[in-house]
């Protein structure tokens, strides 16, 4: 799928999802500004951040619980391997119909870097966003 039929089929469900993290205290809503990140990353010296799932492939399906924490601990120990020390986050949809995801603020991320995990877990896209700017979707494939 390219950008345009990503965006047709899957836009506005993750535009309305909020992103939750809870050891920062806020909700990231694509297209908001984000103050409590803003003020993480300036505690970690830091001016990007990312938040990246590993559930659900493609949101063509939903996996069971124990296929989704199992993704989601693959992605954590990747991150962790990789010098990353992501944050524990969630995916909240705003209509019924998907459950919460499991996923990841990942401080300190770039936006090509982002790209590529969403791509190696199978992701459409996440969300991105950089020191005093507001959260952007991402499209990943």
């Amino acid at each position: 799928m390219n950008e345009a039929e990503l965006e047709a089929r899957f836009g506005m469900a993750y535009r309305a999802t909020r992103y939750r993290v809870p050891a920062l205290g806020c909700c990231i809503r694509v297209g908001d500004l984000q103050p409590e990140v803003d003020s993480a990353l300036s505690r970690l010296g830091m001016t990007s951040w990312a938040v990246v799932s590993a559930c659900n492939p493609y949101s063509a399906a939903q996996l069971c619980a124990h296929e989704n924490l199992a993704r989601h601990q693959n992605l954590i120990d990747a991150l962790h391997a990789q010098g990353f020390r992501p944050v524990e986050a969630l995916g909240e949809p705003d209509e019924p119909g998907w459950q919460p995801e499991p996923s990841l603020w990942v401080p300190g991320i770039d936006q090509l870097a982002a790209c590529e995990w969403g791509q190696r877990f199978e992701q459409n896209a996440v969300v991105f966003g950089h020191f005093g700017e507001p959260a952007c979707l991402v499209w990943c494939r």
